[in-house]
């Protein structure tokens, strides 16, 4: 029997999707910025700042996804059909933490997923072939501080 590839949603969740085990996979952002540009700022205008860090968040949260959600192409002579369930795993939420932190915790409901996208768990024949977590985190990183700093220069200012 073969299973009808599932279109991809037009957003990405930004809650826990009900029911279905939730995996160990997750993780936080956290972004550094430079300290003195920073310190000018929140001498003038600490609550734009965690406006703007605020506000940034469902567009960092949606790159992340939409790098996350990529398959490789299917091995060759490969008769496994694929159901497409962690591409639609995925979601991401963001919480306030000390200090006017924000932070977007990345999560996917399916129970393999560390077996498939973490580089600490993944099994043998997904390694060279799913992009990991972690080198999405890394490849990432300066998009997202540009992210950041178009946000905070919109609600701050040079």
């Amino acid at each position: 029997m073969k299973i009808p590839r599932t279109p991809a949603a037009a957003s990405f969740a930004t809650r826990r999707p009900a029911g279905g085990a939730t995996t160990p996979v997750a993780f936080r952002l956290k972004i550094q910025m430079d300290r003195t540009q920073i310190d000018k700022w929140v001498s003038k205008t600490p609550g734009q700042i965690n406006d703007a860090l605020w506000d940034a968040t469902p567009e960092i949260g949606h790159v992340y996804i939409e790098q996350l959600r990529i398959y490789p192409p299917p091995r060759a002579g490969s008769k496994y059909i694929r159901t497409y369930n962690l591409r639609d795993g995925w979601w991401w939420e963001r919480r306030h933490g000390g200090k006017g932190d924000v932070e977007i915790r990345i999560t996917n409901k399916m129970p393999y997923t560390k077996w498939v996208k973490d580089s600490k768990w993944q099994a043998w024949m997904h390694v060279g072939r799913w992009k990991t977590i972690q080198a999405t985190n890394e490849e990432l990183s300066r998009k997202t501080q540009a992210i950041w700093q178009r946000y905070l220069r919109q609600k701050v200012g040079k």
